[in-house]
């Protein structure tokens, strides 16, 4: 678990860098665009807003009273032409890594508690205490909580207006995977069957 947090962490962290270097690169080529030849960023948004259904005479007043000012002018291009966010700073990376392989430690380690519980409780009330099936019901019950929870707070950061609706659909897609992972540990065991493989007797070698 610690070894797959700390390495989607690092791919996270991996994919932000590449994503903040391209948006850094794309923001020094739009401000040299812009210095060396105005016009033509001029005529190329007025043809941006042309195809979105601004008419001709709009379309040039607009671009035109945007273009006075360049860091909103830059920023407006970035986001309306190229689809690119601004960058966010050296540190969004990092933070995006640290993010991730918090969460993915924190959640993938809580239906742990479960066994923890279990075998706690064998140690300090007795070996009659020590219930398996009580570990599992409390490891499946963790989980599902922290699916729901996690799709609430998920849609909540992402501005969703349904944020209960979306935390069922994490529940329901966190047990249609349990159940085909179950299902397919089953279909391997049942192509397994005891005595099926030849073994040579005891003392005699098998044949090369």
């Amino acid at each position: 678990l610690a070894g797959y947090s700390i390495s989607l962490g690092f791919s996270t962290f991996l994919v932000e860098s590449a994503k903040e270097e391209f948006a850094m690169s794309q923001l020094e080529e739009e401000r040299k665009e812009v210095r060396s030849m105005p016009e033509a960023e001029i005529a190329e948004m007025t043809c941006h807003y042309r195809k979105r259904g601004i008419s001709e005479g709009d379309a040039q007043v607009v671009a035109g009273i945007l273009s006075k000012y360049e860091d909103f002018w830059l920023e407006h291009m970035m986001a309306e032409e190229l689809g690119i966010q601004l960058p966010r700073g050296k540190t969004a990376a990092v933070s995006a890594g640290v993010a991730t392989f918090a969460s993915l430690l924190f959640c993938g380690a809580l239906p742990l508690l479960g066994v923890a519980s279990s075998v706690a409780l064998g140690h300090l009330r007795g070996p009659s205490w020590y219930r398996p099936q009580f570990a599992t019901y409390i490891a499946l019950a963790l989980s599902a909580t922290m699916l729901l929870l996690l799709g609430v707070f998920v849609s909540r950061a992402a501005g969703s207006r349904t944020p209960i609706v979306n935390g069922m659909l994490m529940l329901l897609n966190g047990c249609g995977t349990a159940l085909l992972a179950f299902s397919m540990s089953q279909a391997c065991l049942s192509l397994y069957q005891p005595g099926s493989i030849d073994t040579p007797p005891a003392g005699r070698q098998p044949d090369r």
